[in-house]
């Protein structure tokens, strides 16, 4: 049975019908279909990326615009899947999403 390697990557749109802003890598996830899980936003849920300490990666909010899967057979038994996130900027009021 084919196994799948997975990457995720995240970039930010700053508004409605805006092409994605390319900052490079913002978050680093990699795993694959038999060791690993990774929980990833849908269409329409509230993310927060923060920037990591040095400040090298961007730092954004927003609602996920959209999710695409780009697969492609590395060979016969291995396929590699890009997860491209696109967080669009919103204006919310995270005090209406979470209680602290």
């Amino acid at each position: 049975m084919p196994g799948i390697k997975y990457s995720i990557d995240y970039q930010e749109a700053t508004g409605s019908g805006t092409r994605p802003i390319d900052d490079g890598e913002v978050i680093g996830i990699r795993f694959d279909d038999e060791n690993g899980f990774a929980l990833i936003p849908n269409v329409g849920d509230y993310v927060h990326i923060g920037s990591d300490p040095s400040g090298q990666r961007a730092e954004f909010a927003g609602v996920v615009r959209s999710r695409s899967f780009f697969y492609q057979r590395t060979d016969e038994e291995t396929v590699f899947c890009h997860v491209n996130i696109v967080v669009e900027h919103s204006e919310i009021d995270t005090g209406l999403l979470i209680k602290e």
